[in-house]
């Protein structure tokens, strides 16, 4: 590994996160009033300016209505739908920024488990709504947290980690349906983003842990502390899936039916 590829991914990403995550909930005091106006004005947000924020990364998880849709699947984000839905075909990889990567490089699920399913790939921006929700109502919710690096989620990552989305730091939950089989979702970490919260409890590393019984859609999982990327991955085919490039939580995944 060359020293400009060691120094970023040893020393400028983690410091990087770092001063952006001390930046967002350090004690600022009312400096950070001051931080969302700037970020409201740059990303031209609105929101109820009787919702007050102690710090800029309260902003970020910001109470925000979610009008569900009727159908079974809905989106669990708001942001950008980069790519499906689509087959699962665990010969091809997947796409992200331009960036491809294998099925099989996420060691938290069995690929082969899902190669008739279906799946999408969302991606938060730093002015979207950060927190992530139940796509569906399940059983037997578990969760799996890897440890890993903060790299950028772009060409420039992939320069410097071939296997990026294995290699950055992430948090997958599973639960089971009866209409779509089990559902996952990888939601992966990115430079800047300096944390993922659970918000089923704490999740130790690298083994999955239960977290609750019953799952009704629309429940929050997990917030990001600014944005990064969601793949949600079903186990059986969906015969009308529903395609749009931007979403908010709760849009239908699936065409209603008549």
């Amino acid at each position: 590994m060359s020293i400009l590829k060691l120094f970023f991914i040893s020393i400028f990403a983690p410091l990087y996160s770092l001063a952006l995550g001390c930046l967002a909930y350090g004690p600022w005091g009312p400096l950070h009033q001051i931080f969302i106006f700037v970020f409201k004005k740059i990303y031209r947000i609105e929101s109820d300016k009787n919702l007050r924020f102690k710090t800029l990364g309260d902003f970020f998880l910001r109470p925000t209505p979610i009008k569900l849709g009727s159908a079974p699947l809905v989106s669990p984000v708001e942001g950008y739908c980069f790519e499906g839905p689509k087959p699962i075909n665990l010969s091809e990889t997947i796409s992200a920024k331009g960036i491809e990567y294998s099925w099989r490089s996420f060691q938290e699920i069995d690929a082969a488990q899902f190669h008739r399913g279906v799946y999408w790939n969302f991606y938060l921006a730093p002015h979207n709504y950060h927190w992530v929700h139940a796509p569906a109502s399940g059983k037997n919710l578990e969760g799996f947290r890897t440890r890993g690096a903060k790299l950028p989620v772009n060409a420039f990552g992939r320069w410097l980690e071939p296997k990026l989305f294995n290699v950055n730091e992430r948090l997958t939950f599973k639960f089971q349906t009866e209409e779509f089989g089990k559902i996952v979702m990888i939601c992966v970490g990115a430079m800047g983003v300096s944390a993922l919260f659970s918000d089923k409890g704490v999740l130790e590393y690298d083994r999955w842990m239960p977290l609750q019984k019953d799952l009704k859609k629309g429940e929050r999982l997990l917030g990001f502390r600014l944005g990064s990327t969601v793949i949600l991955l079903t186990e059986k085919p969906i015969p009308s899936p529903s395609s749009k490039s931007v979403v908010r939580v709760g849009d239908e995944l699936i065409q209603s039916r008549t």
